[in-house]
């Protein structure tokens, strides 16, 4: 089954319009259609990600690598525990099949001079945005490398030049 194929056999076991899809996944609707319709076979990384965050499948399922096929609407939602990939525009395409990620309830805030019990606890990911889970796994990588110290300092200088009315604690 081709690229095609699925995305659109993904999207229709959603129930989604092609404008839904387009808009969940943060890309025009030209760009969808030129995928859905075979015009463009591989497209960008960056792309195929979005498009399997909205559609909540892995990008092994997106690519075909796997035999499970699509959800349908009497089935319980997927979970992706384990299916992260790197998130690079370029970078590669397979899902590595364990992979921890630290997440704000597991850092070590000591390490970065704030307690390590958080003040706020963030929604579950489903709530979230495309784009919002794309920077959360972003940050979660940049705070767990060694750039971490440097990047919680960037984030809390800029935190701080928010209206103190949205600051909490």
């Amino acid at each position: 089954m081709s690229l095609a194929q699925r995305v659109r056999d993904h999207r229709y076991s959603k129930g989604w319009g092609p404008d839904e899809l387009a808009s969940r996944a943060a890309i025009s609707r030209t760009a969808l259609y030129q995928i859905e319709s075979g015009k463009t076979e591989l497209p960008r990384a960056g792309t195929l990600r979005r498009i399997a965050l909205a559609l909540d499948v892995s990008m092994e399922i997106l690519l075909g690598h796997s035999e499970a096929g699509p959800v349908v609407a009497a089935t319980a939602k997927p979970s992706r525990a384990n299916s992260e990939w790197v998130p690079s525009e370029g970078g590669p395409l397979t899902i590595p099949s364990t992979r921890t990620t630290p997440t704000i309830e597991n850092v070590d805030g000591s390490r970065f001079g704030v307690e390590s019990t958080p003040l706020v606890t963030a929604p579950p990911e489903s709530y979230l945005s495309v784009r919002e889970r794309e920077l959360a796994w972003k940050l979660r990588e940049l705070l767990s490398s060694n750039l971490g110290e440097g990047i919680a300092r960037i984030i809390e200088e800029s935190y701080r030049l928010l209206p103190s009315s949205r600051h909490v604690g």
